[in-house]
């Protein structure tokens, strides 16, 4: 027996009652400190990625509106001097072009230019000139590709796609 008890004394029931009280406030307390806790640790973790999806839609919308105008500036910018322009004109045997240039040798310099769009962007995978037909059908006059980012650049062979 304890040695409280072998003296006679018992113990009291108000010592145990508090004691038992101390124990379940504080487990209490401990609770609801742990909820609060992984309540802020979520709402953090929410933020973050919140954060993280807002920047990364930032950054995509970006190279979006590259693409778009490294695209305009292979086609559209100095219009009549641009070679995709001149290449145009050569496939459809219509408009001057200077001599030598022929459909051939602008697909050569437009080739060109499409390696130097890829080497400037390695995340681009690929990059083509289709020219389409007025009967309907589609004809491939440049392809560059690379399976990921940062591949080698292949280049596909000229070739038409048969009309839908």
């Amino acid at each position: 027996m304890p040695a409280a008890c072998s003296t006679g004394t018992r113990p009291s029931w108000g010592l145990l009652t508090a004691g038992s009280l101390v124990v379940v406030v504080a487990t209490l307390f401990l609770l609801s400190a742990h909820a609060h806790t992984r309540q802020v640790a979520e709402r953090a973790l929410v933020e973050d990625l919140a954060g993280g999806t807002l920047g990364t839609a930032y950054l995509l919308n970006s190279n979006i509106r590259e693409q778009r105008s490294e695209v305009w500036g292979l086609a559209q910018r100095d219009r009549n001097e641009s070679v995709a322009w001149r290449l145009l004109h050569a496939l459809e045997k219509k408009g001057p072009h200077a001599p030598g240039s022929s459909p051939d040798d602008l697909a050569a310099d437009l080739e060109k230019r499409f390696d130097e769009l890829l080497t400037k962007h390695p995340t681009y995978l690929q990059v083509c000139y289709v020219y389409r037909t007025r009967e309907g059908g589609d004809e491939v006059i440049l392809w560059s590709a690379r399976e990921r980012a940062g591949d080698k650049i292949l280049h596909h062979p000229r070739r038409k796609r048969p009309k839908p």
